[in-house]
């Protein structure tokens, strides 16, 4: 089951594009390590939050739809993460003008231990 950190996030869940939905249910669904919880962080952020946060980009300002999900990974080793990270990656391609940059990352980023997914308009499935 997919849950939220917030009630914030929850409602937030409604404008989640379909494509991205799409990619946070497969990773719920086929790659979340059995007996860990699948918790949604954060989706919407205002401008004022994001840069308290230190984000690096505004992907998490825009929307509906939204387009980027952030799911807690607590207590997780770093191979667990990159595994989850490499499958969707491996499956979506972010933006194919922009290969470099990803649908799932996992490196150390913000307030805490997290998956980054997110989409572009050129998100595309490969596989």
């Amino acid at each position: 089951m997919i849950e939220f950190a917030e009630a914030d996030e929850r409602e937030e869940w409604e404008g989640v594009g379909p494509l991205l939905k799409e990619i946070v249910t497969y990773a719920h669904d086929n790659l979340w390590p059995a007996g860990r919880r699948f918790i949604v962080s954060s989706i919407w952020r205002s401008r004022l939050e994001n840069a308290k946060v230190g984000a690096k980009t505004l992907i998490h300002t825009v929307g509906p739809p939204y387009r980027a999900v952030d799911a807690d990974v607590c207590g997780w080793s770093k191979a667990e993460i990159m595994e989850v990270c490499a499958a969707i990656n491996r499956r979506w391609q972010y933006d194919p003008t922009r290969p470099n940059i990803p649908a799932a990352y996992g490196e150390k980023h913000g307030t805490g231990p997290h998956i980054h997914f997110q989409v572009h308009a050129n998100t595309v499935l490969v596989t």
